[in-house]
């Protein structure tokens, strides 16, 4: 694995971090219209610059206990498979240059589903969880969730 720089959130009294180079933007929470039937991950849906973007509750994903109970918590906004997509976490806690040396192997006894992550960077006595935010979703969820968002385009 390369350097990367990566932001760095928390969910719950877990930090996360994903590749800087994944992530459109990161928007302060907003106000987002709950829709009706949408899975049980998804928070509701945002106006993001004229834009209806979806967002997910990423602690509901990572089955994680958070404070996340809607879109008013920061939101990553990332792309996936030309969908736009927002993630609410409990907070943004910074931007970090990693270097390849930091990196190891996600340990077993982490309580992520492991698929999500792609390791562990270590720093001082500190672990930081590096999540592949493009594995999170299915391509089933993929598709769910842009039947929603044209659901929602369309009103």
């Amino acid at each position: 694995m390369n350097d990367k720089t990566c932001i760095v959130f928390r969910i719950g009294s877990q930090k996360f971090c994903v590749d800087i180079e994944k992530v459109k933007e990161v928007s302060a929470g907003k106000d987002s219209i709950y829709v009706p039937g949408s899975p049980e991950y998804i928070i509701g849906v945002i106006n993001l610059r004229g834009s209806i973007v979806p967002i997910i509750n990423l602690a509901k994903k990572l089955k994680i206990n958070s404070d996340v109970t809607n879109a008013q918590h920061p939101i990553i906004v990332t792309e996936m498979d030309e969908l736009q997509l927002g993630f609410s976490v409990d907070d943004v806690v910074g931007i970090i240059h990693v270097k390849e040396e930091e990196f190891s192997q996600t340990p077993s006894i982490l309580h992520v589903r492991s698929n999500f992550l792609d390791g562990v960077i270590r720093r001082d006595e500190e672990m930081i969880i590096l999540l592949d935010l493009d594995k999170t979703m299915s391509d089933i969820e993929l598709e769910q969730v842009r039947t929603l968002q044209e659901e929602q385009s369309v009103l």
